[in-house]
């Protein structure tokens, strides 16, 4: 059961902050700017206590704050172009088969799941 769970649960709660931060508000220069604050409070606590391995390296569920940053950054941008749906999809699953891209930055994360953010 736990298998089926994980299988859906992350894109389900991408696409979900997606469709709510679609706001002007959700990517104003404040709120990105507390999104990187969280970031780095509550990584650096992690890294503390779990030891650092580099502070643009996210430990645990904190890729995602990671993600959110970059989500918001970009994508009232790139919504512009027309098939951006298409290129998401074609370039995630690119980086799915890419060993060089790996968790700096949780890049990989980012790019994977960002059709699911902007659908």
């Amino acid at each position: 059961m736990v298998d089926y769970i994980y299988m859906f649960h992350m894109p389900v709660f991408v696409f979900v902050s997606g469709y709510f931060g679609k706001s002007e508000r959700s990517h104003s220069f404040p709120a990105i700017i507390k999104l990187i604050f969280l970031y780095f409070i509550f990584n650096s606590i992690m890294g503390l206590l779990y030891g650092f391995t580099s502070l643009l390296s996210p430990m645990y569920s904190y890729w995602y704050l990671l993600a959110l940053i970059a989500w918001r950054l970009t994508a009232h941008h790139i919504a512009k172009f027309k098939e951006i749906q298409l290129i998401l999809l074609v370039t995630s699953l690119f980086v799915g088969f890419y060993p060089s891209i790996d968790n700096s930055f949780a890049a990989a994360r980012i790019i994977g799941f960002y059709p699911f953010y902007m659908a």
